[in-house]
């Protein structure tokens, strides 16, 4: 089983809000891996990325950096994804 880390910043401009967290949970269950978010000055608390009550309750804000962690045959596919739900800024209008 591969588990791969990622460090990422939040690029949303309201941090994970609920239509971030509905993207991640979303993306996350196209997954087979476990895919956790970890913040960095608690790094033993895994925060479940398949889980909008996790991603609401665990306070992500903007620009802060935290560890994406995706363990599994399809960690690579899932860190990818992931990363670039986290660090894009889809609800700025272009």
């Amino acid at each position: 089983m591969k588990s791969i880390r990622k460090k990422v910043d939040i690029g949303h401009s309201n941090g994970i809000h609920i239509r971030v967290a509905q993207e991640v949970v979303k993306a996350g269950q196209n997954f087979k891996s476990e895919i956790y978010l970890i913040k960095l000055e608690n790094p033993d608390n895994l925060i479940n990325a398949k889980s909008i009550l996790d991603l609401m309750t665990g306070g992500f804000e903007y620009k802060e950096k935290v560890e994406l962690l995706c363990e599994g045959d399809d960690a690579e596919k899932a860190i990818e994804a992931l990363t670039f739900i986290l660090t894009s800024n889809f609800d700025k209008s272009t």
